[in-house]
């Protein structure tokens, strides 16, 4: 397994327990009563602080635990870059159906906490599914 195949791992697992956690929280709150900006605020700043501090925290832990083996044993190669581009360009299309069904709930007028979460959604849809066509295409050998 190369370095960036197991990052993508690492980042697939960050995304689903992260926003799955979210996600979850935020059904659970819009049973219970209508969603306000001032209720989901903190949930949405502690869910943006822990994306944060994983993507900064986790990357550097694994370059200390694998720091003998990254760029020496196994450098990334054109095949890593290829498969990086390749996902990218896929679920481009998603954030980009994602950004014009935004521009329509704003132009029916729709509540900025409806316009925040289809804009989040379609950003956890797509870094989702590329971290997973990325393991798809590794398991290929693309």
């Amino acid at each position: 397994m190369s370095n960036l195949q197991r990052i993508a791992v690492i980042a697939l697992a960050m995304c689903a327990v992260v926003y799955g956690w979210y996600f979850l929280k935020i059904f659970q709150f819009s049973v219970a009563g209508p969603l306000d900006m001032d209720g989901v605020r903190p949930l949405m700043l502690k869910m943006a602080a822990l994306l944060v501090a994983l993507i900064v925290i986790v990357p550097i832990l694994f370059s200390i635990a694998f720091r003998n083996k990254v760029n020496r044993d196994d450098p990334a190669d054109e095949r890593d870059w290829l498969i990086w581009t390749r996902t990218g360009s896929k679920t481009i299309h998603i954030l980009y159906a994602g950004v014009i069904i935004t521009l329509g709930l704003v132009l029916f007028e729709f509540q900025g906490i409806v316009i925040a979460h289809v804009l989040l959604g379609t950003l956890a849809l797509t870094d989702i599914t590329r971290l997973i066509l990325m393991l798809i295409d590794y398991r290929r050998g693309v």
